[in-house]
């Protein structure tokens, strides 16, 4: 790609997929009410002491660029749900156009980057998370673009490309507690590319590279350490005095390195569904193509991504035990454009054997090229289209319900998890929605939270049936996003359920309660028939 007609046609392809990639994530980005981790990220921003609570309730696992992020977007007047999902769309195209910069330095194909753009752009599991009010897609996409800066400064051997690389791990470091393992990697890499030439007795430049990379990382080094160093204020008393900065505190299953956990990571990550699909088993079966038909340049590129990623799903499993979490698959959403590209060496790799065995005749590798391009991108859009129908747990059906209830009638939610009382409160008051609510909490010993014969308003993650109760979903559960994991946290949905009901004595309420406090906080997802579910997951 040398003339000036070929560049400007390169660069008006990237522009297109970058918009097409922009579109599909803005796209009803507030037609769905916020879940509970939704509302915890905006609660920290909304707290009036945004830091400060950071570095008290998270520590070192919740770093705070995503939180600043939100809290610069939250001024925007589209609605506080919409609002606060925009950082997620905006690096979640950066994401893209990170994808992109870092297969043209790996490659030096157009072909092969405006491919692994289109594959991602279209991606239903990262248009999923470039809507949510989380920060998988700020990390992956900061990924992607240190990686992008790292082999710039080892293909231009210039200082400044070192000194911008160590600003954007400065930046990565502040996104995700996983950042560190990928600075490891990186600096191994430019290691081992500084003792390569050390061998092929080129020392100076060696050192050269030594030197710079740890100019950089001064650079990073100055980004993240008021933020640490001022955390460290805190986080190192708090550890002396016994204090656990775990993801969660009660014990859990370990997660099992096997393969359904392999299964599940591709199912999800490559089709957005709990089962096959025939976009998931499509791209796994094209990333094959990638080791076994590549040649030179583009089977190493091949071994290094796969070896990269299949290193950091193993590590994983064993810091999910550390972290005392499961296995869940929006956390390794950066794994995604790792497994994308894969996928395009594949087509690539077919359609470079087409063009050799035709002895540079192009009909037959291009054919292949636009069929599986096709196929990929059509069934990835009927994906997202299917994900679009889906619906999150309705906080914002729930508020119109309470608002509506009249006084006089008590309300109690549950049972619920013990984190999610608060979240509910902040969401209550957010709509101006203010009723005093009694929280059933799943796994306490259940205490009658209310002793009166006034009507109750039962606000439930299951259905209570029974007469006595005259209970309305609040969500499609059909419709509803599923949670996706590993096997110690099956596939749920997380509904609500609002029912009415009339005690007319303390026996009556009694028994109505131990109904009650008895049901399921998750509920399991109902699954499609055929021949819908080869192309939903569901």
């Amino acid at each position: 790609m040398t003339s000036p007609r070929e560049r400007r046609r390169f660069a008006l392809a990237v522009a297109a997929i970058i918009g097409l990639a922009f579109v599909l994530r803005v796209f009803q980005l507030g037609t769905d009410s916020f879940w509970v981790d939704e509302i915890n990220v905006l609660a920290f921003v909304r707290s009036g002491h945004l830091l400060s609570d950071l570095r008290a309730r998270g520590g070192p696992f919740e770093p705070p660029l995503h939180y600043l992020a939100v809290w610069a977007a939250s001024a925007l007047p589209i609605g506080f749900e919409a609002a606060a999902r925009v950082p997620a769309v905006l690096f979640g195209t950066l994401e893209v156009g990170a994808l992109m910069l870092v297969t043209r330095r790996l490659t030096r194909r157009a072909d092969v980057t405006l491919l692994a753009g289109v594959f991602l752009a279209v991606a239903p599991f990262a248009v999923r998370y470039s809507q949510e009010n989380r920060y998988y897609t700020t990390f992956s996409a900061l990924h992607l673009l240190t990686w992008w800066l790292v082999v710039r400064s080892l293909q231009e051997r210039r200082r400044a490309a070192f000194l911008w690389w160590g600003a954007g791990v400065g930046l990565l470091i502040l996104s995700h507690p996983f950042a560190p393992l990928v600075l490891l990697v990186q600096l191994v890499t430019v290691g081992w590319i500084a003792r390569s030439e050390h061998k092929r007795g080129n020392p100076e430049q060696g050192r050269w590279l030594v030197q710079d990379a740890f100019r950089g990382l001064l650079v990073a080094v100055a980004v993240i350490a008021p933020w640490y160093l001022w955390g460290l204020v805190q986080w190192i008393p708090d550890l002396v005095r016994g204090r656990s900065y775990s993801l969660n505190i009660a014990p859990r299953e370990s997660v099992r390195l096997d393969f359904d956990l392999v299964k599940r990571t591709a199912e999800w990550l490559l089709g957005n569904g709990g089962r096959w699909t025939l976009l998931s088993a499509g791209l796994c079966v094209l990333v094959v193509p990638a080791f076994l038909v590549a040649k030179g340049s583009m089977r190493r590129v091949a071994l290094g991504i796969g070896c990269y990623g299949g290193g950091f799903f193993l590590i994983l499993v064993p810091l999910t035990h550390v972290l005392n979490t499961y296995f869940a698959m929006r956390r390794v959403e950066f794994l995604l454009p790792l497994m994308i590209l894969l996928s395009v060496l594949g087509v690539v790799a077919i359609a470079d054997w087409y063009l050799e065995r035709d002895q540079g005749r192009p009909f037959r590798s291009r054919r292949a090229v636009a069929v599986t391009t096709a196929t990929v991108v059509l069934l990835s859009l009927v994906a997202v289209g299917v994900y679009y129908h889906t619906e999150k747990t309705d906080y914002r059906e729930l508020a119109k319900v309470v608002a509506a209830t009249p006084k006089d009638t008590e309300i109690v939610v549950g049972p619920v998890d013990r984190r999610w009382p608060q979240a509910i409160q902040h969401y209550l008051a957010w709509r101006h929605v203010h009723h005093k609510l009694q929280f059933v909490i799943a796994g306490d010993r259940a205490h009658l939270p209310v002793e009166t014969r006034k009507p109750i308003l039962w606000i439930t993650g299951s259905p209570p049936g029974g007469r006595e109760f005259a209970t309305r979903a609040l969500n499609s559960a059909p419709d509803l996003q599923v949670i996706a994991g590993d096997r110690t946290s099956p596939g749920a949905i997380l509904p609500w359920f609002a029912s009415t009901s009339h005690p007319r004595s303390a026996a009556e309420l009694r028994q109505q309660f131990h109904v009650i406090s008895h049901l399921a906080v998750f509920l399991s997802p109902p699954e499609s028939p055929f021949p819908w579910w080869p192309f939903t997951g569901r």
